[in-house]
Formats: structure tokens, sequence, C-alpha cells
């Protein structure tokens, strides 16, 4: 019996299946967003994809019914019908890196301002409790940021730093909203690559970063200060984000000291 429990236990904590419709939805869901299809791409007719996937007509149906909840496609009818592409998955530039999400039902950009704004509150205590293993800890960081040819090390380096000087900070509440937050924007993640010019703003970043641990160590009050307000000095404008169609809130990063640049 025990032998029983524990194999039901172990099965309750795998991923749950997908339908065969969600499958099929998460596959031209993919397509739509890697292949980078506009919108008003002809995707196809519903008897081409029950022949590619070897689908039923029912299993389409709900495919389908999936992608016009999250508004990726519609379907037109008559002559010249067939499915086509809506809008495009939610897409956020962030610094250098370009990241997209899978649907979800809170907006990423909101998400990103939210973390913005619980770093925010937590920084002012940093410079008081930080301790040279931290140090050490965003240099580690600071050097992948700086280094690394794989976006996902980067934007992972880039929520390392930032959630060190969050735990730094020392209040529980903040840290764990800030760690839930990098979760939700973790799990619901879907691609992330480097812009085109990152070679010529990473430097930029890597300057930003590097400013706040040379205050960090030295204890500069003011310089750290600086720099923190220089990152956090935000306005949040709506617009529409690259390569969607959703209205999203981006952050803009502003009045920053010369030389420096936005921030991840």
């Amino acid at each position: 019996m025990s032998s029983n429990h524990a194999t039901t236990a172990g099965e309750s904590d795998l991923p749950p299946r997908l339908s065969r419709a969600q499958e099929i939805a998460a596959t031209l869901e993919a397509e739509i967003r890697d292949q980078d299809w506009p919108v008003g791409w002809r995707v196809g007719l519903r008897t081409e994809m029950m022949k590619r996937f070897e689908a039923s007509p029912t299993a389409i149906n709900e495919a389908l019914g999936i992608l016009r909840d999250r508004q990726l496609i519609e379907v037109r009818r008559g002559p010249g019908g067939g499915v086509f592409v809506a809008s495009r998955p939610p897409h956020v530039r962030l610094g250098v890196v370009h990241l997209w999400f899978n649907h979800t039902n809170v907006s990423p950009a909101w998400m990103f301002e939210l973390r913005v704004r619980v770093e925010n509150r937590a920084v002012p205590r940093v410079l008081a409790r930080i301790t040279d293993a931290d140090i050490e800890r965003l240099e580690d960081l600071l050097r992948i940021i700086a280094g690394t040819d794989d976006p996902e090390a980067y934007l992972e380096a880039a929520f390392g730093f930032h959630d060190v000087l969050v735990r730094v900070a020392g209040d529980d509440l903040l840290s764990e909203m800030h760690r839930m937050l990098l979760t939700v924007l973790r799990v619901s993640r879907a691609r992330a690559t480097f812009s085109p010019d990152v070679e010529v703003h990473r430097p930029r970043s890597v300057m930003i970063h590097r400013e706040l641990i040379d205050a960090l160590r030295t204890g500069d009050e003011v310089r750290f200060e600086r720099f923190i307000a220089a990152h956090f000095q935000t306005m949040m404008r709506t617009g529409m984000d690259i390569g969607s169609d959703e209205a999203v809130a981006v952050p803009v990063w502003s009045n920053l000291p010369a030389g420096s640049s936005r921030d991840t």
C-alpha cells in the first residue's frame, strides 16, 4: 500500500498532461512567435491542419478556439478564407534583450513594472547591509552580464543581480514578492534573444551595474543614491510594443548620469 501511495504522490508532482488540442495550439503559437509571422499571415485551412497534425476535426476546432481566446488568430470563412494571424504574442524589449511570452492573464510589461517598484522600495536599505560576500556575488553576476553570448544567461544574471539587492535590504515581504515576480516571468517566458545592437548598448548597461557595485564596496552613499536614482527614475508610457499588437507599458529610463543609457 505504501508503494502505491508513493507512486501516486510522484505522479501528482508531474506537470498536467496536455490534451491533443492544447498540444496543437502550443505548436501553432510557437510558430507564430518564432517564425515572426505578421498580422494577416495565412496559417492555413482546418483541413490542412487536420492532415498535418493527424487530428480530428474536434481537436483542431478546440485548438483554434484556444488561439482565438488568446486573440492570436482569426478564422475567415468563404473564398480565400482560412486561419490568419490576428496578433503577435506578447513581446517586451528589456535593455539589450528581446523577450517573448506565452499568453497569460497578466501583462508581462505590468509584471516588469511591478518588479521595478518592489526593488525601488527595497534598495534604500542596501548600503548599510551589504557584505563582502554579497559584493562578490554581484561581481560574479556582472561578469556574466558583460561577457555571455547566451541571452537566457544574460537575463538570469541580470535578474539575479537585482534579486541580491532586494534580498540584502532585509525586508522579507519585498524579497518574497520580488522572487515570485521573477518566477512568473521565468515560467511565462517563451523565448529570449539579444537585440541586433547588443554590443552597442551592453557596455552602458555594464557601466551602470559597475557603478552600483563600486559605490556599495566603498560605502559611497552619494554615488550609490545617484546611480540607483538614475536606475529607477522612469516614466511608464503606453504604446505598441515591438512585434506586438498588444498595448503594453514599457519602461523608459530617463535622467541617467552622463554616458549612461537604458539599463536592465
